[in-house]
């Protein structure tokens, strides 16, 4: 396996935007940490929160992958379950804790034929009462401070494995799905679908069963669960 070369940062705006200025010079399987992010945007630009004692990160890897959103996944799920607490994945790639607070999210792009993976995990920092309600840290999960750095290679690891089995990543994101026989409401372009999440197909879109049949999610902007 290749080296794992991490550079390291106090604070940056963002260490996707860091990632994407080095993208061309850096080795595969380089990957980019800061202690806290000023400027962090998330999928449709949502602002990140991202204070001291989270893991925030971008990994980049020459190469792109059609299975790679569901290999980061799997490989978030089996990190943070080997450190004792019991996780879900929901759609699109965020990791939940069995009640459905968000504990990691991931946010992937692609620079010519470089894959970014940034990824976002809430670890040891304390959680704003604001969105307690909606996140959750692994410390409060296990009962103790986690080793960041190791937690990141551990993640290095499964991703690179799932890497040489995309399939198993596959069948890891089917067995942790948090959606699955939910009802869901899905926001796709300017109408929205309402029905039941019935897991994910072999290429990983979602698949809803509605009143007309099943669905086949390529994209959508917002999948939310319906409390009835």
């Amino acid at each position: 396996m290749d080296i794992l070369t991490i550079i390291r940062f106090p604070a940056l705006e963002s260490t996707q935007d860091m990632a994407k200025k080095i993208a061309a010079s850096a080795t595969s399987r380089t990957v980019i940490v800061a202690e806290t992010q000023t400027g962090a945007r998330g999928r449709m630009k949502r602002e990140r929160i991202s204070p001291p004692g989270g893991l925030w990160m971008t990994g980049i890897i020459h190469g792109v992958h059609a299975y790679l959103p569901i290999i980061v996944g799997a490989s978030l799920v089996d990190a943070i379950e080997n450190l004792g607490a019991r996780v879900r994945l929901k759609r699109p790639n965020d990791v939940v804790s069995r009640a459905g607070r968000k504990i990691a999210g991931v946010l992937i792009e692609v620079l010519g034929d470089t894959s970014l993976i940034g990824i976002g995990v809430n670890v040891n920092n304390p959680i704003p009462p604001k969105i307690r309600d909606v996140a959750v840290s692994i410390k409060e999960l296990v009962g103790h401070e986690v080793d960041r750095m190791s937690l990141l290679t551990d993640i290095r690891d499964n991703i690179y494995n799932y890497l040489h089995n995309p399939f198993g990543a596959l069948e890891r994101r089917r067995e942790k799905d948090y959606l699955k026989n939910k009802r869901v409401r899905v926001y796709v372009n300017k109408h929205k679908i309402e029905g039941i999440a019935r897991g994910i197909d072999e290429d990983g879109f979602l698949l809803v069963e509605t009143e007309k049949g099943t669905e086949r999610i390529i994209s959508a902007y917002k999948v939310e669960e319906v409390i009835e």
